[in-house]
């Protein structure tokens, strides 16, 4: 599945895996941005990231286009969203303000929290997508990323408060990166260079009290996609 910021009124893509077959899932969003998938496949949730932003989620199964049969809304221009422990809840970044929101989706009325915020001496308008490290099974340490800066920030959420941990500053000799959209799997965090439209990766270390988390060495994984080979230096 892939979101369309703007394809088809903002959309949700279908791409299917044995025969690369592309089919509208759904349309009509507005700013479809980041979306995630539910562990049992039930459900698709997706980010509509303007000022009146809401947060979609529509069936997996059905027929298509797809409706959406709950809509989250009261939040400001929400991008990347991610499931909390037992996916009871979802985190959403407001781009612009540098909110950070916890939605209780457990109740028949989600219930919106911001329980931190990244405006000021870390964000600059332009949080975007969010990840948990799959071994990080309570779901506390959260990963955001913030492309205009190419910043990624580790938040502590069971922190009194939640407090920000650690910011990796990405850079290389072309210039800064820009990541977007990211996932973490078997000890990499994989993201999207929007300036570049390259895949890279980051390996992650679990330090032993696991009261941080850092980075090891970052990959170019461009080749993989072009002819070009591009080295990127860290």
């Amino acid at each position: 599945y892939a979101a369309c910021l703007g394809y088809g009124g903002g959309s949700i893509l279908r791409i299917e895996a044995g025969t690369k077959e592309i089919r509208f899932f759904a349309w009509g969003i507005g700013v479809a941005n980041s979306l995630v998938v539910s562990k049992d496949a039930t459900h698709l949730w997706v980010s509509d990231c303007r000022s009146s932003g809401r947060l979609l989620r529509y069936p997996l199964g059905g027929t298509l286009p797809a409706r959406p049969d709950a809509v989250v809304t009261g939040l400001d221009h929400p991008s990347g969203i991610a499931f909390g422990k037992e996916q009871s809840a979802l985190y959403a970044a407001e781009t612009y303000s540098g909110n950070i929101a916890h939605i209780d989706i457990a109740g028949e009325k989600p219930q919106i929290e911001r329980v931190i915020s990244l405006k000021g001496s870390f964000a600059m308008g332009s949080l975007d997508d969010l990840a948990f490290d799959p071994r990080d099974a309570e779901r506390r340490f959260l990963y955001v990323a913030e492309n205009m800066r190419g910043i990624f920030t580790v938040v502590d959420l069971r922190g009194r408060p939640p407090r920000a941990i650690k910011s990796f500053h990405l850079a290389q000799m072309a210039g800064r990166l820009c990541p977007a959209s990211m996932v973490i799997h078997d000890g990499y965090l994989y993201f999207t260079d929007v300036w570049a439209c390259s895949p890279l990766r980051i390996l992650l270390g679990m330090p032993r009290w696991h009261n941080h988390v850092y980075r090891f060495r970052v990959l170019d994984l461009s080749s993989l996609y072009t002819t070009e080979t591009r080295a990127a230096a860290f």
